[in-house]
């Protein structure tokens, strides 16, 4: 697995996994590696590592830090391509989400960095579902109450778009759920399995990390979580 950087000596270990990639019943090379651990007082930082370059040309690695009452409080996120063919190579893009406004950096291969910044609410919803292992913060949010007026922020990764945009209810619309044990390998898992409008269907476990995902009707792609590790 790559890092933006290293984890260090002070952090505690919570859970790791890589979601492996499924084309109907053919396994692709792309993997989505991923590792979380308690900093400070009862914050997460959770690191992980998009690898698509034996499919696609492409990586992405990120960093986020999810404070102790579960708010995103920064997001780091370097995606990187190659071929001659690409108009850019590197776009690196952070978010700082302080009490009033996200404060966005944004650096196109070696360009000057664009900087933003965009008001927020209090109650902000950070929306990451580009990585799989953040789908289970975006369905858990959806299935509480009242949250079709809930601001939700969702950060683009294109140079030609906004770093990102505030929209009101912006979450997966979850159309049922029912308890299920999954197997995976030679293991069982009570998850609670939630289908979703376009019939992408997601199990989550005890900690609300999916652990398997079907993704949107018409995609034939399968993400099932191994090498799996939870404190």
């Amino acid at each position: 697995m790559r890092y933006l950087h290293h984890v260090s000596a002070n952090e505690k270990f919570i859970a790791s996994g890589v979601y492996q990639q499924y084309q109907g019943q053919t396994l692709t090379r792309y993997q989505e590696s991923w590792t979380m651990h308690e900093v400070g007082d009862g914050a997460q930082l959770i690191r992980i590592d998009q690898d698509a370059r034996y499919t696609g040309t492409w990586s992405r690695l990120a960093e986020i830090l999810i404070s102790p009452e579960d708010r995103v409080e920064r997001v780091n996120i370097l995606f990187a391509q190659s071929g001659t063919d690409k108009p850019y190579h590197l776009l690196k893009t952070d978010y700082v989400f302080l009490e009033a406004y996200v404060q966005i950096t944004r650096r196109v291969d070696d360009a000057e960095p664009d900087y933003t910044e965009i008001a927020i609410a209090p109650n902000l919803f950070v929306r990451l579902i580009d990585f799989s292992l953040l789908w289970g913060k975006s369905l858990l949010k959806s299935a509480a109450a009242n949250t079709g007026e809930l601001p939700v922020f969702v950060p683009f990764h294109k140079p030609g778009m906004p770093p990102g945009q505030i929209v009101k209810g912006m979450l997966p619309e979850i159309e049922d759920t029912a308890e299920e044990m999954l197997d995976i390998g030679q293991k069982s898992f009570p998850t609670i399995r939630y289908r979703t409008r376009g019939d992408r269907v997601v199990w989550l476990d005890e900690h609300g990390i999916p652990l398997k995902i079907i993704q949107a009707r018409g995609t034939n792609q399968t993400e099932i979580l191994t090498n799996y590790a939870h404190v």
